[in-house]
């Protein structure tokens, strides 16, 4: 079964894959996924707000 993936601010379903960087319609927010623990953050972050790990861009 497919993984659904959902943002992590408005809990809406994300239409992309969970591993390509997403943009949630509903909220307006522009998504990457943490390399390091895999969470979903805003893409304006300097850092994961997880792991602490410094986003990479």
């Amino acid at each position: 079964m497919k993984q659904k993936c959902k943002c992590p601010f408005c809990e809406s379903e994300l239409a992309l894959k969970c591993l390509e960087p997403v943009f949630c319609k509903p909220c307006g927010i522009a998504l990457i996924q943490c390399k390091n623990c895999g969470k979903l953050f805003n893409k304006k972050s300097t850092s994961c707000p997880e792991c602490k790990k410094a986003a990479e861009r």
